[in-house]
């Protein structure tokens, strides 16, 4: 149930936008804010090897190498790089912020 929440509030406010409604561009800085704040704290949070390992786990692989623990410490740097999407997002809406509201306002015009 909260995955079908967060994937919503992810969807939602990128259809707005394509539509250009206002309220698109604050719930879509919100979300992504919320994506980034949910990566930094799953990436720093002190059980973050232990809770890789409980999904490795639950997935009946084959014994893993030793060199494990160090592919579980990699794996924090790969999970800070997915960040760049939702902050390059955040730096897109930022830079387009007066363009997209002035769109969002001609058609609004248009369309009244």
């Amino acid at each position: 149930m909260f995955l079908f929440l967060y994937i919503a509030l992810l969807i939602i406010p990128g259809f707005g936008l394509l539509l250009l409604k206002r309220w698109s561009f604050p719930l879509t800085i919100a979300s992504q804010l919320l994506v980034c704040a949910n990566g930094l704290a799953a990436t720093f949070s002190p059980t973050y090897t232990e809770m890789v390992r409980s999904v490795l786990a639950g997935m009946d692989l084959p014994q893993l190498p030793p060199t494990a623990e160090q592919m579980l410490n990699y794996s924090r740097y790969f999970n800070l790089l997915s960040l760049t999407i939702p902050i390059a997002i955040l730096v897109t809406l930022l830079v387009v912020r007066r363009q997209f509201f002035a769109a969002a306002s001609g058609t609004a015009d248009t369309t009244s």
